[in-house]
């Protein structure tokens, strides 16, 4: 049975799990955050929220860095380079199911699930949400043993 989904290439924020966004000519998936991130403070550092993937921002056009070492400890999407840009998209794009890259980029995508979860409180997404951190979890852990 095929489902619709709808793809997302402009609007800002959350695309749900029923659609896809489209980043640097990548279809990305759902449960992520796109769009220019919100700043989280108005004092200090200014810093941006690290789950949005800001369109607007350089990428490589092949992602070669599958083990991370471009990525920082604390990886925010636009923090790092274009090339760890490229491999983090090319990872979403790919299902999410490579536990051969990188934590970081399972992080980074984590980031936004925990906004989702924690921050805007989405009842309505909270059940995919766990099912994918669970998902994540078994994949990344069953790689470590």
């Amino acid at each position: 049975m095929a489902s619709s989904v709808s793809s997302r290439p402009t609007k800002s924020g959350w695309v749900p799990s029923s659609e896809t966004a489209s980043v640097a000519g990548r279809n990305i998936g759902g449960m992520v955050y796109v769009g220019t991130p919100p700043l989280l403070n108005t004092y200090g550092y200014r810093d941006k929220c690290r789950a949005y993937i800001d369109p607007s921002l350089s990428v490589a056009r092949s992602g070669a860095d599958k083990a991370g070492e471009g990525m920082p400890y604390w990886p925010g999407y636009s923090d790092i380079s274009p090339q760890c840009r490229a491999t983090y998209l090319d990872w979403l794009a790919s299902g999410r199911n490579d536990a051969s890259y990188n934590p970081g980029y399972m992080f980074l995508y984590f980031y936004g699930l925990e906004r989702r979860f924690f921050v805007d409180q989405s009842n309505e997404d909270a059940k995919d949400i766990v099912q994918e951190v669970r998902r994540l979890q078994s994949l990344y852990l069953s790689t470590a043993e």
